[in-house]
C-alpha cells in the first residue's frame, strides 16, 4: 500500500480500540485502514460522542489573524465554521463584528445549542452543495480534518466555497513532534496505549509535510501557521490506562497506570522545552488562501 498524499509506502504502525494504523515511510502521515463507514461515524458523534468544552477567552489566534487581515471589511464578510460544535468558534467572529455566520455540525445537540444563538447551522454531514451558489470569505476547520476519512475531498469542497482573497482557518493534529515520537515508544516496548491515537474520532493525522503535500496539490498555501497544544489530562485520559485499572483491578494494570502516568507526564513537560527548537507540538494551525485553479 502507498500514501495517499506522498505516494511512499505506508507500513502497520499500531492497533487501538481495535483500529488498525498505518504510518507513511516518508511523510509520517497516519490513517486508520479500513476507515470506519459514513453509519459508524454517525452513530459514534450521536451516541458516543461527548464533547466537552475548552475554557478559554472567546478570542483565540485565528480570529486576531483574521482582524488584522480584514480589517474595516469585517461587518461584510460571510463566515462559514465546518464542525462547529455549539457555536464558540461563531461566537468569536460575532465578537469582531462578523454578521453573516454559518455552521454544519455533524452532532444534532451540538447543533441545536449553536442555533439558539441565532446562528445558521445545520446538522449533518458536509456537503458543499448545501452551499451551492455561495461563496465565504473566512472558513473555519477547527479540529475536522482529522476526524473525517477523505480529507482530500474535503478540502477540495472546501476550496469551491472560498471566496477570492478568502481564508480557510485550519486546525489539527500534529502526529510528529517530540511528545508523540517518544511515547510512541512506551507503546512499543511497554505496550501502553499510545494517547495520539483517538479512533474513531480520529482517522487520519497529519504531519506539517502531509499537509504540505495535500495543499500543494490542491493549489492551497498556507501563508501562515503555529503550534498548539493539548492539555496533559487530555493525554492521560487517551492512554486509558487508569480506566484499565478500574475495570481489570488487576496487579498489571495497577503497575502500568502508576508507572505509564508519571512517565507520560515527564515527557509532556520534556515536550513543552523541545518546542522552543522543534517548533512542532501535539498540534498546529494554519491559514489558507487558493494560490490557483486546480
Amino acid at each position: 500500500m502507498t500514501c495517499e498524499f506522498c505516494t511512499a509506502k505506508i507500513s502497520f504502525v499500531a492497533l487501538k480500540n481495535d483500529y488498525s494504523h498505518y504510518r507513511c515511510t516518508q511523510c509520517h502521515h497516519i490513517s486508520v485502514l479500513p476507515a470506519p463507514s459514513a453509519q459508524q461515524l454517525d452513530d459514534y458523534y450521536n451516541k458516543a460522542y461527548f464533547y466537552t468544552k475548552t475554557l478559554s477567552r472567546t478570542l483565540d489566534k485565528r480570529h486576531y489573524f483574521i482582524a488584522n487581515h480584514f480589517g474595516n471589511l469585517l461587518e461584510n464578510l460571510v463566515a462559514l465554521d465546518i464542525g462547529c460544535a455549539q457555536g464558540d468558534f461563531l461566537d468569536g467572529l460575532r465578537d469582531l463584528g462578523v454578521i453573516q455566520l454559518h455552521g454544519i455540525e455533524l452532532s444534532k445537540n451540538l447543533a441545536n445549542a449553536a442555533r439558539t444563538k441565532g446562528y445558521q447551522v445545520s446538522d449533518g454531514m458536509f456537503n458543499s452543495k448545501s452551499f451551492q451558489g455561495m461563496q465565504f470569505q473566512i472558513i473555519n476547520l477547527g479540529d475536522v480534518l482529522e476526524h473525517v476519512s477523505d480529507p482530500r475531498i474535503l478540502l477540495t469542497d472546501i476550496a469551491k466555497l472560498l471566496a477570492p482573497n478568502g481564508i480557510l482557518t485550519l486546525a489539527t493534529p500534529n502526529i510528529d513532534n517530540f511528545f508523540s515520537n517518544t511515547t510512541f515508544m512506551l507503546y512499543k516496548i511497554f505496550n501502553i496505549p499510545w494517547s495520539s491515537l483517538d479512533p474513531p474520532a480520529h482517522i487520519s493525522l497529519f504531519t506539517y509535510k502531509s499537509l504540505k503535500f495535500l495543499l500543494n496539490d490542491l493549489c492551497l498555501e498556507s501563508i501562515s501557521s503555529w503550534s498548539t497544544r493539548v492539555t496533559l489530562t487530555y493525554e492521560l485520559g487517551h492512554t486509558h490506562l487508569f480506566r484499565s485499572f478500574r475495570e481489570q483491578r488487576s496487579p498489571i494494570s495497577f503497575l502500568r497506570w502508576v508507572i505509564g502516568w508519571p512517565i507520560y507526564s515527564m515527557l509532556y513537560s520534556l515536550n513543552v522545552f523541545s518546542v522552543f527548537f522543534t517548533k512542532k507540538d501535539t498540534g498546529m494551525v494554519h491559514i489558507i488562501m487558493k494560490i490557483g485553479k486546480k
